[in-house]
């Protein structure tokens, strides 16, 4: 029972996600898919740099770094619809969540009356009849499983809330579909371009009984502090200043950097970041998870891990090695551990070796 993975958006361009961060874009082209502030989920005293992804274009997609969800649980996000003369185009798909042993998926698919239907392996399963309002932010959440079954017969099932209101479900057995123990997801915009879809506040967890992340934020917050290190960084940690933190902070990009020329197994990197009230401007919330984002460039014979923790020695939860290589994106979530408004967290980039 944990928070898998979630996702912010910022300034990033597609063509930078592509090539830094794992994710895969149909078209790199801003006037298809863009970083904008126009139109922003946010709540009362939000003080972070928020960011909505912008969806002109519907044939294509958007996909998620691979294997960032599990084979079951929960896959939330919001979603804002702008188009002044229509409704959704009817089988636009705004989410298929992919399994990646049989690539087969759960579809989220729009049907008319701005309503969605659950399609699982290019089937009908069940239909809402809500009839959502345009140019307003909704919640889409998907309780799923696609871990039954034999390799030679899957049994997927899925359950669509809306708002936080179950809406439509049902299940399907097949043969095409196999148990599925990680999963993708791809999004699409639910109209053609001049009729954009937002997209923001992307949440996976991996338990059934998981809670419904229905009000869910997603918010990024930045390092600020250097903590420590270990081994001939650049620059060199200043333990209380931030020398290594202001290096990586921010907007993913190629620079700056805080880079060592020759990185042995076990050498790191340790930075802090604010206290968690002042980052996100509430006086008091409660969390449900806290996912560390890294990326990381060289030789392909390193390994990189990221880890998060709440305390500066340490203990802290790691990530899968990921050979760094050229752009690559390693990332750890916190398990459902919880943070309140004084608390802060450390991101704890080692290396592993080859």
């Amino acid at each position: 029972m944990a928070y898998k993975w979630s996702w912010a958006f910022g300034p990033e361009t597609a063509l930078e996600l592509n090539d830094l961060a794992q994710w895969q874009f149909s078209s790199t082209s801003p006037t298809i898919y863009s970083s904008s502030q126009d139109i922003i989920h946010t709540y009362t005293g939000d003080a972070s740099d928020r960011w909505a992804l912008q969806m002109d274009h519907a044939n294509g997609g958007v996909t998620t770094p691979l294997k960032v969800g599990a084979g079951k649980g929960w896959v939330s996000f919001y979603f804002y619809f702008n188009d002044p003369a229509n409704d959704f185009e009817i089988s636009r798909r705004i989410i298929e969540i992919v399994g990646p042993i049989s690539l087969k998926t759960i579809a989220i698919q729009a049907q008319g009356g701005n309503n969605f239907s659950i399609i699982i392996n290019n089937s009908f399963i069940d239909q809402t009849s809500l009839g959502l309002a345009k140019d307003t932010w909704h919640n889409i959440s998907i309780k799923y499983d696609m871990t039954m079954g034999t390799p030679s017969l899957g049994t997927w099932g899925a359950e669509l809330f809306v708002n936080g209101i179950s809406a439509a479900s049902g299940s399907t057995t097949h043969g095409f579909i196999q148990p599925e123990t990680e999963i993708y997801a791809v999004f699409n915009a639910l109209e053609d371009a001049g009729k954009f879809t937002m997209l923001s506040d992307l949440i996976f967890y991996d338990s059934l009984s998981d809670p419904n992340p229905y009000g869910q934020f997603v918010t990024r917050t930045e390092a600020s502090l250097d903590v420590s290190d270990s081994g001939s960084w650049s620059p060199a940690s200043n333990t209380g200043s931030n020398a290594q933190a202001n290096n990586l902070s921010g907007a993913i990009a190629v620079t700056p950097v805080v880079a060592e020329a020759n990185p042995l197994t076990g050498e790191y990197v340790r930075v802090n970041t604010d206290i968690l009230g002042t980052t996100l401007g509430l006086d008091s919330f409660n969390t449900y998870g806290v996912t560390g984002h890294l990326f990381a460039s060289g030789s392909s014979a390193t390994n990189i891990i990221a880890g998060i923790g709440h305390n500066p020695s340490g203990p802290f939860t790691t990530g899968s090695a990921v050979v760094d290589g050229i752009n690559a994106y390693a990332w750890t979530s916190s398990g459902s551990v919880g943070l309140v408004s004084g608390s802060s967290f450390v991101l704890n980039a080692e290396v592993s070796g080859s």
